[in-house]
């Protein structure tokens, strides 16, 4: 945890305590309790019976607090049988600790320091119930794997901490003890077991209780409170009296605290705990200190300590084989499911009609499906390693390649655009892609694009768009083009020339010969404005056989030389079927600016009709 981290928590810690007036008395009790009783006030008998009158308090505040965090709404029902099983543990411990007030008023002095039968056995009554709960307690586990390994957790913490409490307390009272010794010896060890179960299940095994703060309080409680309750089986001579209450009393008071807290969670605000690890290194630590355990006492010969701590850290180490082999296990299976999702995914990418391509941050590709020979012809291992840009058409690169760098400087960004890519035998097709930047994923690093062969789509709409605009018998634009793109160039503000063609004497065309010879003028009508005008101009046909020619940027003398030209183009005739058809076309044209495209085209038909009316005066 950093240090920013560690003030964060003492101050969140602080306000907590103080936003809550029962909890600032705990607080201060769990002070001035060790306090008091480190002070040794009075003779020894006295400190005592004080002692276990205040414990008995203690045990009837704790079935209170367990109580009403069982009934508390909200919670699951597996943490509400939790806390009652703890409430009537507590109760026990009332029963337990109410004898010891008793013995301790019936004989003064320091013999009931030491656990008597009655407080064996309702210590006994109250810890088979609740381990058998804690046993069953949830946790974030979901497979069997994972609760498999906890189990071993779970077993192999115990095994070294009972090591550690047999060599340093247990094995020397066993051992000199008479026979009841002997049992209240066991079942403190016992209270010992249970604890440790509760931390492992309730702290390593994923612990469901509402706060960390509470279960982290509960745990440090229970851990401490049983070390201490091993060391009062036997007798305690009075220099270590006012030691021994104080440091039992200490654990007593975190418990208490942390059950106030699990109470009471809605004031916890500002409390920054470090974020929980997916692993624990506690198993492995119980092996390196019960190894120096038993490095520590082998010197002095294989007594009953050096027994414990070698039959212990034998079978730690087989459960630690057995977890590794079980973790081993997973793995395969873990690595067995992972080839059958790569197989999977490279069986779509295989059959797959679109192209998935990865691009580095070079735009070098890294990656590219097989669907790219299919569709481009060319095989994946020539396309990788170089770049996208180098198989657009020219025409598309600059708008590409500032797409592709935009792209590039925004994680997370998706794309959509459309390009025309070399095909292996020259041609081009039309690509739409998707691309995604995935730069800041540590597995792909990587912009993702997935394209489609769009070409014939595009064909179809470049069909259906030429003959939405274009006319079908000469291939010249439509009305509809010719306006738009005239309204387009005064809407630039640039000066443009209009030229009105009309055909004189069509009708008869028709009527004589027929409708294929008029359509055959038509057609070539058409063919001559477009060999008469500049490619930058537009021909189109209005209808009938009225057509016009829009010139943009344009003078007076360029228009008149455009027009000079077509009238010498239009009067060669035409032959249909061997017959002479002569063509003649009256042509109107004007130039100007800043006028609305209605205007200019009212000028062109007006000097058009005056072409007219001079040919039939000359004729």
């Amino acid at each position: 945890m950093s240090g920013k981290r560690v003030a964060l928590a003492v101050c969140g810690a602080v306000r907590f305590v103080a936003r809550d007036r029962v909890l600032t008395a705990f607080v201060l009790l769990a002070v001035a309790a060790p306090l008091y009783f480190l002070a040794g006030v009075g003779p020894a008998a006295l400190q005592v019976q004080v002692f276990w009158t205040f414990q008995v308090a203690l045990d009837v505040v704790f079935v209170a607090i367990c109580v009403a965090l069982a009934r508390q709404p909200g919670g699951y029902a597996e943490l509400r049988r939790l806390w009652r099983v703890v409430a009537f543990m507590c109760a026990m411990f009332v029963i337990g600790d109410g004898s010891q007030v008793v013995l301790s008023l019936a004989e003064p002095g320091l013999r009931a320091t030491v656990s008597g039968d009655v407080q064996s056995v309702a210590l006994l009554i109250g810890m088979v119930p609740t381990l058998v709960v804690l046993l069953r307690h949830p946790t974030s586990h979901h497979n069997r794997s994972e609760k498999f390994r906890n189990w071993l957790d779970a077993v192999i913490v115990l095994l070294g901490g009972s090591a550690f409490v047999w060599a340093t307390v247990i094995a020397d009272q066993v051992a000199e003890g008479g026979l009841t010794q002997k049992i209240n010896v066991l079942v403190n060890a016992a209270v010992l077991m249970v604890v440790a179960f509760t931390v492992i299940r309730l702290m390593l095994g994923g612990d469901r209780l509402k706060t960390r703060p509470g279960g982290t309080l509960l745990a440090v409680g229970s851990l401490t409170f049983a070390l201490a309750s091993c060391g009062s089986a036997v007798q305690t001579p009075a220099a270590d009296l006012a030691v021994t209450q104080a440091l039992r009393i200490t654990p007593i008071m975190i418990f208490m605290l942390g059950l106030w807290v699990e109470l009471r969670p809605q004031h916890l605000v500002n409390v920054v705990f470090a974020p929980a690890r997916r692993y624990s290194f506690v198993p492995y630590v119980s092996i390196v200190l019960t190894f120096g355990l038993m490095l520590a006492l082998l010197p002095g010969g294989l007594d009953a300590r050096a027994w414990g701590a070698v039959i212990a850290v034998t079978l730690i180490t087989m459960l630690v084989v057995i977890r590794q082999l079980a973790a081993f296990a997973d793995n395969e299976r873990l690595f067995r499911e992972l080839v059958g999702h790569e197989k999977r995914f490279r069986a779509l990418l295989q059959h797959s009609s679109d192209i998935t391509a990865v691009t580095g941050t070079d735009r070098r590709i890294t990656y590219v499906s097989p669907a790219i020979e299919r569709i481009l012809g060319v095989p994946p291992d020539e396309i990788t390693g170089t770049m996208w840009l180098n198989r657009l058409h020219p025409d598309d690169r600059q708008s590409v390649g500032g797409l592709l760098l935009d792209l590039a400087a925004d994680p997370g960004r998706t794309v959509t655009f459309q390009a025309r890519f070399r095909h292996a035998d020259g041609s081009y097709r039309w690509l739409e892609l998707f691309s995604t930047n995935l730069l800041d994923e540590p597995g792909v690093n990587g912009i993702v694009s997935n394209a489609r062969d769009i070409t014939d789509a595009r064909r179809l709409r470049d069909k259906l768009h030429h003959q939405a605009h274009h006319d079908a018998l000469t291939g010249l634009a439509n009305r509809a083009l010719f306006t738009e793109r005239l309204e387009q160039v005064v809407a630039a503000g640039r000066q443009v020339g209009i030229c009105l063609i009309d055909l004189d004497d069509f009708k008869p065309i028709n009527d004589t010969i027929g409708h294929h010879a008029g359509d055959a003028v038509l057609v070539a009508v058409g063919q001559r404005l477009r060999d008469g005008f500049r490619e930058q101009d537009l021909a189109a046909r209005l209808g009938g056989d009225e057509f016009a020619v829009l010139v943009p940027d344009a003078d007076e003398t360029l228009v008149a030389k455009l027009v000079e030209r077509v009238d010498a183009l239009l009067a060669d005739p035409v032959v249909v079927d061997g017959a002479v058809v002569p063509v003649r076309a009256s042509i109107g044209s004007v130039v100007a600016a800043a006028i609305t495209p209605d205007e200019l085209l009212r000028r062109a038909d007006q000097a058009m009709y005056a072409t007219k009316r001079a040919r039939k005066a000359a004729v």
